[in-house]
């Protein structure tokens, strides 16, 4: 009977030891870090020229590059898909 007794105590014990691991691993989950959003800095007019000479590489402030990027998500998600459908 103490045998019985001591191996009910231990698979209690194990399910108490499951649960609690499992609700530390969902809080882990749940609180991610934050990440602020980066502040782009201000080039220097040697950089702006040196940079509108072929808009390479890339940079988060010149308005040419903004554009061609939105270009080429507009082709590949909106014009393609209908080209397709089109054909």
């Amino acid at each position: 009977m103490k045998c019985l007794k001591r191996l009910w105590d231990h698979l209690q014990a194990q399910v108490l030891i499951a649960s609690h691991g499992a609700r530390r691993e969902l809080q882990g989950e749940m609180q991610r870090p934050v990440h602020a959003q980066s502040v782009p800095v201000e080039p220097t007019a040697k950089e702006v020229s040196e940079h509108n000479m072929a808009h390479q590489p890339y940079a988060a402030w010149c308005g040419f590059v903004w554009l061609t990027k939105l270009c080429k998500i507009l082709i590949l998600n909106v014009l393609r898909p209908v080209v397709a459908i089109l054909a």
